[in-house]
């Protein structure tokens, strides 16, 4: 893999909303005071040297200093493509691909990274792709804002009679909707894990150590994360077929939070 294939530049609501908040908190993470020795400029140094090791260390020592963002995860995940990890790689880039879901480059390397290691591809739905317009923050906002509205544009018309409120009410209320549904899409989609496992991960029939083995997954596969039990996580993956991983060989897309 070489370095004109990975392009590295720069970055141009009731339960559900309670969740969305959980997950925009966990995505975005709260600056921690963590020492580091490692700057963006060491980091961007060694990655164009050549040193993806350093870069690597230098990038992850920077997330957890400052938090996840999608251009540092975006960097992160080109160090690990160039590395030869591909399981890192479309780990961190599926993060920031939730941070910025419509950034044409975290798109494309991720996208390059999956077809170079023969990853399977699926088309997503129609109002998978539609959630995908906003990120989870995104979508949160404009659900809060428009609900917020429709409230007080119909209280306000039920009050003064004001005929024009009501359409305004209906609209923002329809946004409003349009908001909470996209944010449970997203919410179910965040529900992942990738394969990290160096070259592949057993997949067992139930969830022990001596369980029969009947298939296995390739490194930066994308799962559905169906359960867990002890040591073990229960996963579907693209072609529908479901057993039990041991939850070291996977991460999830987004943590879970205690």
């Amino acid at each position: 893999m070489t370095d004109h294939h990975v392009t590295r530049k720069g970055f141009s609501w009731t339960t559900i909303l309670a969740r969305a908040a959980i997950i925009v908190a966990v995505l975005a993470g709260p600056a921690r005071a963590a020492a580091t020795t490692a700057s963006f400029d060491d980091a961007n140094r060694a990655y164009a040297e050549g040193h993806y090791g350093t870069a690597i260390t230098d990038f992850e020592s920077l997330v957890r200093a400052r938090g996840w963002s999608a251009p540092l995860l975006y960097d992160l995940g080109n160090a690990y493509a160039q590395a030869g990890r591909i399981g890192p790689a479309v780990l961190s880039y599926e993060r920031a691909r939730v941070l910025a879901p419509r950034n044409a480059d975290v798109a494309a390397n991720l996208a390059y990274v999956r077809a170079h290691a023969g990853l399977p591809s699926h088309p997503a739905a129609w109002y998978q792709i539609a959630s995908g317009y906003l990120s989870v923050t995104g979508w949160t906002w404009l659900a809060v804002i428009a609900l917020w509205l429709a409230a007080a544009s119909l209280l306000a018309a039920r009050r003064w009679h004001w005929r024009r409120l009501v359409h305004v009410g209906v609209v923002a209320l329809l946004l409003g909707v349009a908001g909470v549904s996209a944010i449970a899409v997203s919410e179910q989609g965040l529900n992942r894990a990738v394969v990290v496992a160096n070259k592949s991960a057993a997949v067992r029939v139930s969830p022990f150590d001596g369980a029969l083995s009947e298939s296995s997954l390739s490194e930066g596969e994308v799962v559905a994360v169906l359960g867990r039990h002890g040591d073990f996580v229960h996963v579907r993956d693209s072609r529908g077929r479901a057993g039990w991983v041991q939850s070291s060989t996977v991460q999830a897309i987004v943590p879970r939070t205690s």
